[in-house]
């Protein structure tokens, strides 16, 4: 009977022992992370993405990717997930925002994965990793690059007896440029303009940073847009439309039919274009004229050389300090970041590769036969980042529209200025320094 009994009990462990083994442990062994991943994207870029989410996958087969591309405004259905605890993994980030999310402390610091991995940031522009620091702890990678340089018109340039936009331009070249440029019909009215482009703070930074002018002090708690040299560069935009009318208002646009400044170069109605090299990917599209692609021009030298500028622009990625998956959001970051991934989708015209090493070499610039884009990667040597912090937002909100006096020429450059930095410096009114 004892043996009977012993036979039964090894019979009926040996039964837990399987039911555990198949219903707890190999579930466990073989289980994968879902990591939820938010982002945006131009819809010529989607295949790419496909092909970037299922590299990773097959890379790391414990690790499915929830995507959710192009949501409806982005920025509040990241922060509606976060307030329903289910929130994304990743995330990109425009630095612009970023001041506001890491006062929040919505992100998580990537310090430790960086020293632990001695993953390697030497092949980064320096100013794009600043752009998501603060207080001393990087909180983003940068995932492709932008700035701003100069579009033209081949055919028009060619009509007018212009050279090419190279490095001896400077602003009065660019002005002669506009007027020759410029042309009316028998009434008067402008039918072909010398230069436009898109009037916010990302496309009218560097011609203030050209003339020794800058938005905000350098504790970041003070609007400084009333100052003479940011005033000066103000007037030298304002007068572009209201003085020398090279330039369309945003009234005009409208009367033309093309209402963005994209469109009125694209159409053949403008010499000069300047902008992001984002804008390849459109203009590439244009069959009507040649184009190419030249720096801004500069105002000022000092010691003998030309001080430069562009705005900063492209996305970090960021790993939401909510989520439950970092280690595997970690994974997503050094992969997508990889030089042979870097190198997806760099042809498309819609950004450059974050890595330097990339960017200025033969494989990339091969890419746009034709297209000087030699100028856009020497730019990221004087490349500038925007002074953001965590009143911007409601500042470019708020106070921004107050310039719509000036382009449509209601009032002074130094009236709007001087109306532009009241607004800010009220709202700036508790503002503690922003340190990176």
């Amino acid at each position: 009977m004892y043996k009977i009994l012993g036979n039964y009990l090894k019979y009926v462990l040996s039964f837990l022992l399987i039911w555990i083994f198949i219903f707890i442990l190999y579930p466990l062994a073989f289980s994968k992370t879902t990591l939820t991943f938010i982002y945006w994207v131009d819809p010529a870029a989607m295949p790419i993405w496909k092909q970037i989410i299922e590299g990773f996958e097959k890379e790391n087969p414990d690790i499915d990717i929830k995507d959710i591309p192009n949501p409806a405004d982005y920025w509040t259905k990241v922060l509606t997930m976060i307030a329903a605890g289910d929130p994304p993994d990743i995330m990109m980030m425009d630095y612009i925002y970023f001041p506001s999310w890491a006062v929040a402390k919505r992100l998580e610091p990537l310090d430790t994965f960086i020293k632990r991995d001695k993953f390697d940031l030497k092949d980064f522009v320096p100013i794009s990793l600043s752009s998501t620091r603060y207080e001393g702890k990087q909180y983003g990678i940068p995932m492709d690059l932008n700035n701003q340089v100069m579009f033209y018109n081949k055919n028009l340039f060619q009509e007018a007896g212009l050279k090419d936009i190279d490095y001896t331009w400077t602003w009065n070249t660019f002005l002669d440029a506009c007027k020759k440029l410029t042309k009316t019909d028998s009434s008067g009215k402008v039918i072909q303009y010398g230069y436009v482009t898109e009037l916010n703070w990302e496309h009218l930074s560097p011609w203030i940073w050209m003339n020794k002018g800058d938005w905000f002090d350098s504790t970041l708690t003070k609007c400084t847009v009333d100052s003479p040299r940011t005033v000066e560069a103000f007037t030298f935009i304002g007068d572009l439309i209201n003085k020398y009318n090279y330039m369309p208002s945003p009234t005009r646009q409208t009367e033309m039919g093309l209402p963005g400044a994209l469109q009125i170069f694209s159409a053949g109605k403008c010499g000069m274009y300047s902008s992001g090299f984002w804008q390849i990917s459109t203009l590439r599209t244009v069959k009507t004229f040649k184009w190419d692609i030249g720096p801004l021009p500069y105002k000022i030298s000092e010691k003998g050389k030309p001080l430069r500028a562009s705005t900063l622009g492209g996305v970090q990625l960021c790993i939401l300090s909510a989520s439950k998956n970092k280690e595997a959001g970690w994974k997503f970051i050094k992969y997508r970041t990889k030089p042979e991934v870097q190198k997806l989708g760099t042809g498309l015209g819609l950004s450059m590769p974050a890595l330097l090493s990339i960017a200025r070499s033969k494989e990339f610039f091969d890419m746009y036969p034709g297209i000087n884009v030699k100028y856009c990667v020497e730019a990221l040597e004087y490349i500038r980042m925007f002074p953001t912090h965590p009143y911007f937002e409601r500042i470019d909100t708020e106070v921004w529209p107050v310039f719509d006096q000036l382009w449509l020429g209601k009032k002074t450059a130094a009236e709007v200025c001087k109306e532009y930095t009241e607004k800010a410096n009220k709202i700036m009114a508790n503002a503690k320094p922003f340190r990176r």
